[in-house]
């Protein structure tokens, strides 16, 4: 390869050269310029076929892999080069014209040469394309070997004088040029053959073809007229090293390593079909003028044509029936992969909704059979439904954590596993997310999807293998039947998901069937949200403060802000009414909001009122785990803060332990919580998963004791004494909650507990009766504690301040 400039410099010497030797009488300096030419030519493919081992100029790419083709094109010119040297050492020198002689080997050799170096360009562009290749070679080479045999072959057979070595001579030219030009239809027709130096190549080959037909037609007719025919020949030189010396020429194109179209391009379609009309075509012309039939050569042809055209056709009918075998085998993979998951195989969301809209279709036109009016017999009733297990992984969050997702990835395969193993080949089994699946089950009882979902626990709660070690994880299952023809996929998930809820909040490792009291107990509560909702708008809403004391000296440190939902119609509603509906839902992060918008006005009002009372004082509000789990708490917090105008210091949040447990964003939010300024008090401790030997690693600054401590027995007693002093040892101030009786302050104050509140102490005040805010005034910590009047007992009163927390 040369760049522009060179080119054109190659392509002026070699007109020069062709124009020179037209211009030159018969010679020795004639046949000198020939010889120069066909050399020329040779050296500028061996040239553009060498070249390419260095790294090409602005592409930084290396030589194409197939220079070893441009070599043996460069060895076909250079032997014909040679050949051209020594006929004119037999003309010039020895002045002899011996035919056939060593020129001619020379030149014969030559065909298979530039073959191979065509074959190789042919093989690099269409890997696994060859059968149709030749198929189309050969019925090209037939094509054009009907009329050079009728020109040149039949005419050399009549000649007399010819002997029979000359005559095969002069016959192989021709035919090497078919050859030659059969081998380059298919390469124009593949990626690159578009490229200018394949055409020049193409041209080149014609050129020979046109000169060794001239070349046999005048040598069995007639002396042979060196000029014109020479000058052909050069030509066919000298574009071969212009072919090797393109840019082009160095191009590498891709491969076709996939299964080649089974039709042709245009280009080669039209090659084929000028292929099929050489027969009929030289029979024509031979019949118009006059000439002698070459009735078994144009058969023989045609006869070939027929039978290569035939498996030509045979091959590409082989090959759309394998194309589209292809093309359906990758419809249905690409399907499979879009509407399956890659981890386990399950299918997905989608197609596990989609199964269960079939199931229940299925089930609702079986309904429509069975109840069909019959007048032999009454309609069939079947107590077997559609069912569905939404299944979750407990403890699949903290397994990811600790061992990797690698792991988790084991665990969720293994699960896969065991599930498709319980059921039966007609049920179907998905994967709705992370760690949940769903499985569908056909036409069960209610018994019989019980007791599925309780083999599901069984069979998921033991260890799950996952590497070189088994894991624990355990599952919840919430499972429904589909109840009704107004089932639908989405109120069946629905049911699924509450019964799993269900089954969460009643301590895991448990399977939960939706029944009947279940979904009264669902259309209860959503009665109960609804009123929440516009509650919630209307005002209906109200907090109530219960004062902590400190327990050393009976000063009012804070308080806690408890909500209270005065529903008309209805009076005051009990927290433990309408604060778990709220927490099933985002709506609890709406009441939260409210909480904190409404506790932190009220305490910065009471602070800018009297702040020598209340400067040093808190509030305490608690949020829900759903709230706390997202980034946007930290948001509410801050601008419930700047709205009211109050210092950080005196808001107090309050969540319970198994929030940083369950939501592994929590621990992340309430420190940028406490970066604000808040403060942070672990609600209910004793009731979760953290163990006194954690309590370092918790980010909180208070930790309030569970009430079952306070009023529980010796045992507790001993339980209380050790989490008050471990608190303490790591810097948390310990406040007990739910004192109810003397017994339990003395004891709280022996032990030396910070902080206390409770019914003996304070009940939770309006308000206007806040200490130092209104005219009822809040006594302090008695030496001597008076009874407390309870309305409904002290079990009643305790119930209502744990369910009112919020």
């Amino acid at each position: 390869m040369v760049g522009t400039r060179g080119l054109l410099g190659y392509g002026a010497a070699a007109v020069a050269l062709c124009a020179t030797y037209a211009l030159l009488p018969t010679g020795p300096v004639r046949s000198a310029v020939f010889v120069v030419a066909s050399l020329v030519g040779a050296a500028a493919v061996l040239r553009g076929a060498v070249l390419p081992r260095a790294v090409l100029p602005r592409t930084g790419r290396r030589a194409s892999a197939g220079r070893a083709g441009w070599v043996l094109v460069a060895a076909a010119v250079l032997s014909w080069g040679l050949g051209d040297l020594v006929y004119q050492v037999y003309a010039e020198l020895l002045d002899r014209d011996p035919y056939p002689s060593p020129a001619d080997a020379l030149y014969l050799l030559a065909y298979p040469l530039f073959a191979a170096g065509l074959v190789v360009h042919l093989r690099r562009r269409a890997r696994g394309a060859e059968p149709a290749a030749l198929l189309d070679v050969a019925v090209v080479v037939v094509g054009l070997a009907l009329p050079c045999w009728v020109a040149v072959v039949e005419p050399v057979l009549r000649a007399e004088h010819a002997s029979s070595l000359a005559q095969a001579v002069s016959i192989a030219y021709p035919l090497g040029d078919v050859l030659l030009l059969g081998l380059l239809v298919p390469l124009l027709g593949l990626p690159g053959g578009r490229a200018t130096s394949t055409r020049l190549l193409g041209a080149s080959l014609g050129l020979m073809l046109v000169a060794d037909v001239l070349y046999s037609s005048l040598s069995a007719s007639t002396d042979v007229v060196e000029g014109a025919v020479n000058v052909v020949y050069m030509a066919s030189y000298l574009t071969a090293g212009a072919a090797a010396l393109h840019p082009s020429a160095t191009g590498d194109p891709a491969p076709v390593t996939s299964r080649p179209s089974a039709v042709p391009g245009r280009r080669r379609a039209a090659a084929l079909a000028a292929a099929l009309l050489v027969a009929p075509g030289v029979l024509a012309l031979e019949l118009v003028g006059g000439a002698p039939l070459s009735g078994w050569a144009v058969v023989v042809a045609a006869a070939a044509m027929a039978l290569l055209v035939v498996a030509r056709l045979h091959r590409a009918t082989a090959q759309v029936s394998s194309a589209a075998r292809e093309r359906e085998s990758l419809v249905a993979r690409v399907a499979h992969q879009a509407s399956h998951d890659a981890l386990t195989g399950l299918p997905s969301r989608t197609r596990s909704l989609a199964a269960l809209e079939v199931a229940l279709h299925s089930q609702h036109h079986q309904h429509s059979q069975d109840h069909r009016p019959s007048q032999h017999a009454h309609p069939r009733v079947d107590d077997r439904l559609v069912g569905l297990l939404r299944v979750d992984l407990d403890r699949f969050t903290q397994v990811n954590d600790r061992y990797g997702p690698g792991v988790g990835d084991e665990v969720l395969r293994g699960a896969a596993d065991r599930l498709r193993a319980l059921v039966r080949a007609d049920d179907h089994v998905g994967r709705l997310g992370a760690d949940e699946f769903l499985v569908v089950l056909g036409r069960r009882t209610a018994l019989e999807l019980r007791e599925v979902a309780d083999l599901v626990v069984v069979a998921l709660s033991a260890p799950l293998p996952a590497g070189d070690r088994d894991v624990a994880v355990g599952v919840s299952v919430g499972a429904a039947l589909a109840c009704g023809r107004g089932t639908t996929a989405d109120s069946l998930l629905a049911d699924g998901g509450v019964a799993l809820a269900r089954a969460k909040e009643g301590g895991r490792g448990r399977a939960v069937v939706v029944d009947t009291d279940l979904r009264r107990e669902l259309e209860e509560q959503a009665a109960v949200e609804a009123a929440l909702v516009h509650g919630l708008a209307a005002g209906e809403l109200v907090l109530r403060y219960q004062p902590v004391h400190e327990l050393a000296g009976g000063a009012v440190t804070g308080y806690e802000a408890l909500v209270r939902w005065e529903r008309p119609g209805v009076g005051l509603v009990p927290p433990d009414l309408f604060i778990p509906v709220a927490e099933r839902s985002d709506l609890v992060c709406d009441l939260d909001r409210w909480v904190l918008e409404e506790a932190t006005r009220q305490m910065a009002a009471w602070t800018a009122a009297d702040p020598d009372a209340f400067a040093g004082r808190h509030v305490a509000v608690n949020l829900s785990g759903r709230h706390l789990a997202r980034r946007v708490v930290v948001d509410h917090v801050a601008g419930a803060l700047e709205r009211s105008g109050l210092d950080p210091h005196q808001l107090v949040v309050e969540i319970t332990e198994t929030v940083l447990v369950d939501a592994s964003t929590a621990g992340e939010h309430l420190a940028a919580l406490r970066a604000l300024g808040v403060r942070a008090s672990i609600d209910d401790f004793g009731t979760g998963y953290t163990s006194v030997a954690q309590l370092r690693q918790l980010p909180a600054d208070a930790l309030k004791v569970d009430r079952s401590f306070v009023s529980g027995t010796a045992a507790d007693t001993g339980l209380l004494a050790l989490v008050v002093q471990a608190g303490q040892a790591v810097g948390l101030r310990v406040v007990a909650e739910g004192v109810e009786h003397v017994g339990q302050l003395a004891q709280l104050r022996a032990l030396g507990c910070d902080e206390a509140q409770g019914y003996l102490l304070a009940r939770p005040l309006a308000p206007e009766q806040v200490p130092g805010h209104g005219p009822a005034a809040v006594p302090l910590v008695p030496l001597q504690p008076q009874p407390v009047q309870e309305p409904a007992g002290a079990a009643a009163a305790a119930a209502a301040g744990a369910a009112g927390a919020h």
